[in-house]
């Protein structure tokens, strides 16, 4: 769990120092843990994904799209969210 600590300080330095693409790599560096060191079921994949919509929310990068209609949260895990990278293409 050192890791998480680790990416936890790295996430609130770069939301501390404003700097949006370290935000944006910290939270998906984060929750791309949290989707490989959980046993996935549908409830921690909802968790991480929550986690990362309220990551990007409180560093004022609300991600506007929907979530696919085919698929579920834990099969666009890893960082590559259709609606995150819809959002911030330039990261």
């Amino acid at each position: 769990m050192q890791e998480f600590q680790a990416l936890w300080e790295s996430l609130l330095e770069a939301l501390s120092n404003g700097n949006k693409p370290q935000i944006a790599h910290a939270a998906l560096t984060y929750v791309y843990y949290w989707y490989n060191f959980m046993p996935l079921a549908r409830g921690t994949a909802v968790t991480g994904y929550i986690t990362l919509l309220a990551i990007f929310l409180a560093a004022d990068m609300p991600i506007t799209s929907f979530i696919p209609k085919v698929g579920a949260p834990a099969a666009y895990g890893h960082g590559n969210t259709p609606a995150i990278q819809a959002e911030h293409t330039s990261l």
